[in-house]
């Protein structure tokens, strides 16, 4: 049985398919059906292979979608044949499912395959293959075309593409054929009327409207509307002259004798004609004549103004006077001399955004009895000035003629954009960054399903979409960098502005008023980064002097706003701009810095380095030396957390081991431990860990600051500590013993080490600032090194940055480090 099921489900899928072949097929009549009455039919499959139905409605879904109908427009498909007999609306109970199916799907002898040929412009944007073909055949929906690409007749360099998700290439050719009745464009509701004459109209005729009628009743045209309009005399007006179906603009209508008095008057030349037209590439002269080519053996000329040009420079609309009226002269011409019509597939190509109509108007007609104006319509200006990427505005046109539940779902999803965000560029992303993104990482790393970059600058707002279309969020183009883009926000009606960016440093203000207010500290963090809304900059503050570091060039039109929000808030202050664009220790100079640069230069002469605040305490920092100024204010909340910790419990011996400039050891002393070891490799930070303490009164010989290994050191240490502090490096170079370090190597056998040093009940705080690793990496390491030593975690507590260093949900990288404060057994 199951082999007989799949027997049957091969020859139903085998007709379907050559039903679409017949279709396609120009010279295809009713008898040459492959259904014919000695075949068994779609009932008896149906009914012995039920979930072949599903099957039936996907096929349905594909033949609408080209125009046709399977069962009648509103038939649903069930599971026996009688139930899809009875749905459809043009049944009767003598008339099989067969019959039904001969009288729809057969499409009007009048239509005639097209066959267009486009060549993939640079960039390719679109770069999906279906959205391609939308942006450059706007008879063609979204839908329409994917039927088009399963029914094998969209061909990619020559060979038949059957993935609508295809990347393309720019040079590559995409060839396409189906019926112009497919477009399924509906007749106006109504036309616009311009001018009313004796016995006369202008109208304003829309682009995608034939003038005359063609045969094909599936074509709208003028003379279809004309004939069921309700008022008799209407009914006897016609076109007096032609506008191509994809041209829009003026176009009188007559009847009686006049419309042979007003088609004299375009015989004998006497009306005078002016378009409006957008080619591309724009022309470099403002103004021309053109002289040929001859169409149909004739001669043809047409002059040319310059109007206005795109932002970009590549795109510019004329005004257009032929000095005849042969048949596309306007498009052939234009072309000839190099300048082509946005959207005229026929005699131009295409160009990178795609184009959502002929890029004509026909503005103008004038003579001694009249002359009549008519405005381009709104859309017009998206041809001069592209909006967005024209295959995403006509599937969300598409999308919007969807039914109700749809269209509701849509609105509930939160995409609807304003005006100026549709201007903004968008770059397509893939499935997989799509969703990075959403969960909250702030920057873009290229990937190879990445849109094309080469037309975006740097530092240009742009918005984001997924492989459907889904806006993901808007954000600062970064093309020339493996991180190509900075997320600004994930709010589709949320525009980029200095005003925002000033909003947002204010905001970053007012989290840290408390910190601001606090006269025992000087010293902390601003703006950080993405989690305040600034991706790539961070900004601190050091007594007087703010310090800002930016990660990128394309960043530096927000890091001006960000200046000018802090200067509304704190006033003026000496403003110093640091690029962090490469990591120094990736380079091989020894000596390389920073770029820096004075934004508000401080009005005298700032030392080398000065003294902050931190709870009462002093603090030696540098901050016009690099990047580490002496001083990790993310640090800040820990030292409290220590210094509380001894004031509960004073005593005992503390090590802080990597100690830096000894800031933990200057808290935990203040805080009444009685002797604190610092620790460190450098002798320089040794030197300023020595100033620290003398500048806070406390005594070296009470509290020693050793320059040695931190591993050498606690190995040779026999006495119990009551405390450790272990904030190293995530990496040194040099042996282990000898002061070289790796977190990722290292880190387990410290922590073994440390925790054999440790008195009972005695505390270690451990910290990281490695990067790349999974959230719970630093607590393996030490639950692995704790249990290597053989004692064992009594009390945990989480030791997170200080509030000023906010973690942004999604974004790991951003966060300053991991720490974690563990108590062992007794």
């Amino acid at each position: 049985m199951r082999r007989k099921v799949l027997l049957w489900r091969r020859q139903f899928s085998w007709r379907i398919l050559k039903l679409f072949d017949q279709l396609l097929d120009p010279t295809f009549q009713p008898r040459d059906a492959i259904f014919k009455p000695t075949d068994k039919g779609l009932e008896t499959l149906i009914i012995r292979a039920p979930f072949l139905a599903a099957q039936l409605q996907l096929y349905k879904t594909a033949l609408k979608s080209l125009g046709c109908s399977l069962f009648g427009a509103h038939c649903s498909v069930s599971a026996t044949a009688h139930s899809l007999h009875a749905a459809s609306p043009h049944c009767t109970s003598r008339t099989s499912c067969r019959d039904v199916l001969h009288s729809h799907v057969t499409p009007e002898r009048g239509s005639a395959v097209r066959s267009v040929t486009l060549l993939v412009p640079s960039p390719a944007d679109p770069q999906r293959l279906d959205r391609f073909v939308v942006a450059n055949v706007s008879e063609l929906s979204r839908r329409q075309v994917k039927g088009l690409i399963n029914a094998g007749k969209v061909k990619v360099q020559g060979r038949l593409e059957r993935r609508a998700g295809r990347h393309l290439k720019p040079g590559e050719t995409v060839s396409v054929e189906y019926r112009p009745s497919w477009s399924g464009q509906a007749l106006p509701a109504a036309l616009r009327v311009v001018h009313q004459g004796q016995g006369w109209l202008a109208i304003d005729k829309p682009s995608g409207v034939a003038s005359h009628d063609s045969g094909d009743h599936e074509l709208p045209s003028i003379t279809a509307l004309l004939d069921a309009d309700s008022d008799p005399e209407r009914r006897e007006l016609r076109p007096i002259h032609r506008l191509d179906r994809s041209t829009s603009g003026l176009l009188l209508l007559a009847a009686g004798t006049h419309r042979a008095e007003l088609s004299a008057l375009f015989a004998q030349r006497s009306i005078s004609k002016e378009y409006l037209a957008v080619v591309h590439p724009a022309p470099k002269k403002a103004a021309g004549k053109i002289d040929g080519p001859t169409i149909e053996g004739k001669p043809c000329s047409l002059s040319w103004q310059l109007l206005r040009t795109s932002q970009d420079g590549s795109r510019a609309e004329l005004l257009v006077r032929p000095d005849q009226g042969r048949w596309h002269q306007v498009r052939i011409q234009l072309s000839a001399a190099g300048h082509p019509l946005i959207g005229d597939m026929e005699h131009g190509h295409p160009v990178p955004g795609g184009a959502p109509r002929l890029a004509l108007h026909a503005q103008r007609l004038s003579c001694d009895r009249f002359d009549i104006s008519c405005p381009p319509p709104p859309s017009w200006e998206d041809l001069l000035e592209p909006s967005t990427n024209t295959a995403e505005a006509l599937s969300r046109a598409t999308s919007s003629q969807q039914t109700a539940a749809d269209s509701s779902r849509r609105q509930d999803s939160g995409n609807t954009l304003s005006t100026q965000s549709n201007r903004l560029p968008s770059l397509r992303i893939s499935r997989a960054s799509a969703r990075i993104l959403a969960a909250g990482h702030p920057w873009l790393i290229q990937d190879r399903w990445t849109g094309d970059l080469s037309g975006l600058q740097q530092g240009q707002p742009i918005r984001l979409f997924d492989e459907k279309d889904r806006f993901v969020a808007t954000a600062l183009a970064d093309p020339e960098r493996e991180l190509c883009a900075w997320v600004l926000s994930r709010r589709p009606a949320e525009e980029p502005s200095p005003e925002l960016w000033v909003q947002r440093a204010a905001a970053a203000i007012e989290r840290r008023s408390e910190l601001l207010n606090d006269p025992g500290c000087n010293a902390l963090r601003l703006i950080h980064g993405a989690a305040d809304g600034f991706p790539g900059l961070s900004i601190d503050l050091w007594g007087e002097l703010l310090v800002a570091t930016l990660r990128s060039p394309a960043l530096r039109t927000m890091a001006t706003a960000a200046y000018q929000g802090l200067r509304n808030q704190l006033g003026e202050r000496p403003l110093l701009e640091r690029d962090h664009f490469t990591d120094l220790r990736t380079t091989k100079r020894s000596n390389a810095r920073l770029t820096q640069r004075w934004i508000d230069p401080p009005t005298t002469e700032l030392p080398s380095s000065w003294w902050v605040q931190e709870a009462e305490l002093s603090y030696l920092v540098s901050p016009l030396q690099g990047l580490s100024s002496g001083l990790y204010p993310d640090q800040r909340s820990n030292r409290a957390l220590l210094s509380a910790l001894l004031k509960q419990n004073p005593g005992g011996q503390v090590a802080n081991l990597f100690s830096h400039t000894g800031a933990f050891s200057v808290a935990c002393a203040a805080a009444g431990a009685e002797r604190v070891w610092s620790i460190d490799l450098s002798r320089p930070w040794s030197e300023v860990a020595r100033r620290n303490l003398q500048q806070n009164q406390i005594s070296e010989q009470d509290h020693p600051v050793i320059t040695a290994s931190a591993h050498a050191w606690l190995e040779s240490h026999t006495e119990p500590l009551a405390g450790i502090i272990l904030d190293p490096p995530s990496r040194s170079s040099g042996a282990r013993r000898d002061g070289g370090w790796s977190s990722r190597k290292d880190y387990k056998e410290m922590i073994r080490l440390a925790a054999t040093r440790l008195r009972p009940g005695g505390w270690m705080l451990c910290c990281s600032n490695l990067k790349g690793v999974r959230n719970r990496w630093l607590q393996e390491q030490i639950q692995t090194g704790i249990t290597a030593a053989g004692r064992a975690v009594i009390q945990r507590r989480n030791a997170p940055p200080s509030p000023d260093f906010p973690t942004l949900k999604g974004f790991p990288e951003g966060r300053s480090f991991q720490a974690s404060l563990v108590w062992l057994d007794e």
